[in-house]
């Protein structure tokens, strides 16, 4: 892991090199930027955390500049790719779904748990189709006596 303080006083110099190159005031940044004055304040201070999205309007802005990739720092570089965090969270990610659906098997087969910890198995597709049927029954039977009470 980097040195934070190097990252931002990185993004610093680039900043301060990208307003070098434009002609313009640091504060005069944000509109080339895209962002707010008070977030470009942050990340050059270290008061936020530099996102890879501000890397790449940096990079973007940069390039449109035509400051060339061989002069940013290795370090900045690195810490502004996404590519290889971003297939190691896919790969992550898909470790996880995996787990999660055998998990999900798995709790499949057991019960639910009370409050007071005994545990209740879960009610197969026929007990959940007898159960509705019995609602139906008692439902018809009910609005039965309401029409006959009516009339």
């Amino acid at each position: 892991m980097q040195d934070k303080s190097a990252l931002f006083s990185a993004f610093s110099a680039r900043t301060e090199a990208l307003a070098a190159k434009l002609g313009v005031r640091v504060i005069d940044l944000p509109g080339v930027l895209g962002f707010s004055l008070d977030m470009l304040t942050g990340y050059r201070s270290g008061r936020y955390p530099i996102s890879i999205k501000a890397w790449r309007k940096l990079e973007s802005a940069e390039a449109a500049a035509g400051i060339a990739k061989k002069d940013v720092a290795v370090h900045t570089e690195i810490a502004s790719d996404a590519s290889a965090p971003m297939s190691e969270v896919i790969a992550r990610l898909r470790a996880q779904a995996a787990q999660l659906i055998k998990m999900a098997d798995d709790l499949e087969g057991m019960g639910r748990i009370t409050a007071g910890g005994d545990a209740l198995t879960m009610p197969t597709e026929a007990e959940r189709m007898s159960a509705r049927a019995e609602v139906a029954a008692r439902l018809a039977r009910q609005s039965g006596k309401r029409s006959i009470s009516a009339a």
